[in-house]
């Protein structure tokens, strides 16, 4: 209830109703309601049978035994729902009830700001005020708290302006509201606790490594072996990577079938892509075999396989080839690429 409200206070029908509970009588609390009357004090709130200057109607929306012979009840005031028209003064709110099914509804309690700033409520804007109500009652009696039905209880987006951005609340079918699933964006994490959804931002805390492909032999669980470098990409995509940090993508030694990879994560500059150390060999013959090809002995063979990729250090014309058979190597001209030392 805004903080605005001073206590809430029996009026004389409150307690006229307590006591014919108390009798034997069957004390039911049918609505909310709010209004715009003034009032200076206290005393000037108990003959009241209905609000001062009442404005509009409130539903029950929920129902709460704290035990001990108290009832929190709820409401929402929601300013989108009521028809356009001119703003007024949240200066009053009442709790109507009555006896029995077929008696007469008057006020049970009413706060009152008194002296203090109201709230102003435009119907048709976007604002929503929230109600609670705590009603004292003796443990024993027969109380009944009208809840709304379906009709009455509807949810909205508020601001209701759809460029303000999406709203959660879907729509409703029959009794059931439905509401849109919350999904981790880039960098962002949803915690779903029992009475909470936390977003928080999802950050790389520590130099992150990842290892290609997922028999990579240095990987130390399979949480960070990839199939694919485009794949250990795509999960670099859950984290933002603060700018000091890294992400290091190890890719092993082998044959990969490659295609396009994209670095399209926001924060690219700090992910590097790092193959294994190279291998060098000495190579003790370089035979020619034609104008664009060359055949290079080298004198250790361990470690070399068919179609391993090999280039001639300092080769002017820069060459690279494939590996063919033990000790030799078939090499040809690639002019577009200058082989590096």
């Amino acid at each position: 209830m805004p903080t605005n409200f001073q206590q809430t206070q029996f009026t004389n029908a409150g307690l006229d109703m307590l006591g014919a509970a108390e009798a034997g009588g069957s004390l039911i609390f049918t609505k909310m309601k709010a209004g715009s009357g003034a009032a200076a004090v206290p005393a000037d709130l108990y003959p009241l049978e209905d609000l001062i200057a009442p404005e509009t109607d409130i539903v029950i929306t929920r129902k709460l035994d704290q035990g001990g012979g108290k009832v929190l009840v709820s409401g929402v005031l929601t300013e989108a729902l009521m028809p356009a028209g001119p703003a007024w003064q949240l200066r009053e709110l009442g709790i109507m009830a009555k006896i029995g099914s077929g008696g007469t509804e008057r006020l049970y309690n009413v706060a009152n700001v008194l002296g203090d700033t109201p709230d102003t409520v435009t119907p048709g804007g976007p604002n929503t005020h929230a109600f609670e109500i705590t009603l004292k009652l003796d443990r024993s009696l027969d109380v009944t708290v009208e809840v709304g039905d379906a009709t009455d209880i509807t949810a909205v987006n508020i601001p209701s302006d759809e460029l303000v951005g999406p709203g959660v609340y879907g729509g409703r079918v029959g009794n059931e509201l439905q509401f849109k699933r919350l999904v981790e964006g880039h960098g962002i994490e949803l915690d779903d606790s029992s009475d909470r959804i936390t977003i928080g931002q999802k950050l790389v805390t520590t130099n992150l490594q990842l290892y290609v492909p997922t028999t990579h032999p240095d990987a130390p669980s399979a949480d960070v072996a990839f199939a694919s470098i485009q794949d250990a990409l795509d999960y670099l995509k859950n984290f933002s990577i603060p700018t000091n940090k890294t992400a290091t993508i190890n890719v092993y030694s082998g044959t990969f079938n490659i295609s396009p990879i994209t670095f399209d994560h926001p924060d690219s500059l700090q992910i590097y892509l790092l193959g294994v150390p190279r291998v060098e060999k000495t190579v003790t013959a370089i035979d020619n075999v034609d104008a664009t090809h060359k055949r290079v002995t080298v004198t250790d063979a361990t470690g070399l396989t068919v179609g391993l990729r090999m280039y001639l250090a300092n080769s002017a014309a820069g060459w690279s080839g494939a590996c063919r058979r033990s000790r030799s190597c078939r090499h040809s001209r690639r002019s577009a690429r200058r082989a590096g030392s």
